[in-house]
């Protein structure tokens, strides 16, 4: 999510007036670094501690979870729960107009569903995440997934804990006793009727992933041709050998693609969650 933070920064910068009409819109975030460089990149003068920021901003209360960075827990639900109701009354917006609630939303992966309205559900795990998300999508008038390639799957959320050795309940948030890095990941259901749209990235012939990259776009636009749910699907096109500054990485591109050691050896092992036909054999 914390991408999405700098480009609005970067729209700032790009086009000076794009944010002159206060009330239009403001920012809810429980994303902590993100609301932090909005506070220190967004000013009207960055040069200023005391200059004013210059878009609306709003941070949900509750619980820092350490591990994401972010704001969760009982208190933030119950916080944008109530959501349409505060923003309603605040004083930030114009008198009058109408209010859309955006979700943005990102999952740990983004597994494969049959329960879902969409093909892909956003996946999480550790406390207070999923209830946080299942909030999030409850109380947006529409949804956007934002998720890069790899955080796709052709694996459903189970065989997705499987390979990644994930065995650990998680519900009670006083239980000490079980391994915060062996919890089993959930699937997050977007509410029947929320219509979604879905930014991405692919990959090109040069990569080692480009195979999944056609196979995942090729599913995802088939299903959006006969359901209303998919408004769009955006593809930006990046090679992960390269940094955004165009220079060559010295790491592996295997290494950069699945950071995450569980996996990129569960990849060595044979156990391809990005291959179609290895998936479709561990359920037959």
């Amino acid at each position: 999510m914390f991408p999405l933070f700098v480009e609005i920064v970067n729209e700032l910068n790009r086009d000076k007036t794009f944010f002159d009409n206060r009330g239009r819109f403001c920012i809810v975030s429980n994303n902590i670094p993100g609301i932090v460089y909005i506070m220190r990149y967004a000013r009207n003068n960055p040069d200023d501690d005391y200059s004013e920021i210059q878009i609306e901003c709003f941070i949900v209360p509750g619980k820092p979870l350490s591990v994401y960075a972010a704001i969760t827990g009982d208190e933030a639900c119950d916080w944008v729960a109530n959501i349409r109701e505060i923003l309603g009354k605040s004083k930030w917006r114009k008198k009058n107009t109408e209010l859309v609630i955006l979700g943005f939303l990102t999952g740990n992966y983004m597994c494969r569903s049959t329960m879902n309205q969409i093909p892909f559900s956003p996946a999480a795990r550790g406390e207070g995440h999923m209830n946080f998300k299942k909030t999030l999508t409850s109380v947006s008038d529409q949804i956007f997934l934002l998720a890069p390639l790899m955080k796709f799957s052709f694996a459903d959320v189970d065989l997705l804990n499987n390979v990644c050795g994930y065995v650990e309940e998680f519900d009670n948030n006083d239980d000490k006793n079980i391994d915060p890095k062996k919890i089993k990941y959930r699937e997050v259901l977007i509410p029947n009727g929320k219509k979604c749209i879905l930014i991405t990235s692919k990959r090109n012939k040069a990569n080692l992933f480009f195979d999944f990259s056609q196979s995942l776009l090729e599913i995802l636009e088939e299903f959006q041709i006969s359901n209303p749910y998919l408004l769009e699907i955006r593809c930006i096109e990046h090679d992960p050998r390269f940094s955004s500054t165009g220079e060559l990485w010295d790491k592996p591109e295997l290494e950069i693609e699945l950071p995450h050691e569980n996996l990129r050896s569960a990849y060595k092992e044979g156990k391809n969650i990005w291959d179609l036909k290895w998936v479709t054999k561990q359920k037959t």
